[in-house]
């Protein structure tokens, strides 16, 4: 990662303008370890579901595991960019919360349903939605808030 003289820790530039590339994966790897892996599940499915189901999921562990290796610097940025910008930690952690839950219960979900479980998919989608509204809440009530306060400035006497 590279700073600009008088930069803080935490923003960074890309090694390289253009490149298709996370800070140590290449997105072209990431995306030929996925087609190799579809690949192999059309033919190991047509022998055995069970084991296609293992070699998907093994294969989901694998491209996450690599990309989650990314987020550090990311969220380093976010953190110093939020600092500058005067935005309380607590707003940005709710929403990098928020994201984080939508992402893994969409993963849960397409993995229910690539086993023909729909209902169940749906379910967790739902349970996934009420979980995201709970967590918002802070910030709800913050920009509530925040209308009220600028409400209360332009109210009439």
């Amino acid at each position: 990662m590279r700073r600009r003289e008088g930069e803080e820790e935490g923003t960074f530039l890309p090694e390289e303008e253009g490149r298709l590339c996370l800070a140590s994966v290449n997105i072209v790897q990431v995306v030929g370890f996925t087609l190799t892996c579809s690949l192999l599940l059309v033919l190991v499915r047509r022998g055995s579901e069970s084991m296609g189901l293992l070699l998907s999921v093994g294969a989901t562990g694998v491209i996450l595991t690599a990309v989650v290796a990314e987020l550090p610097p990311i969220l380093a940025a976010l953190e110093g960019l939020s600092a500058r910008a005067g935005v309380e930690a607590l707003y940005l952690r709710t929403v990098l919360r928020v994201i984080a839950v939508a992402y893994i219960v969409d993963l849960g979900a397409q993995l229910c349903s690539d086993v023909g479980e729909g209902t169940l998919a749906k379910n967790l989608q739902l349970a996934g939605k009420v979980i995201i509204l709970a967590m918002a809440v802070p910030i709800i009530v913050g920009v509530a808030d925040v209308i009220i306060g600028l409400l209360d400035r332009v109210s009439v006497p």
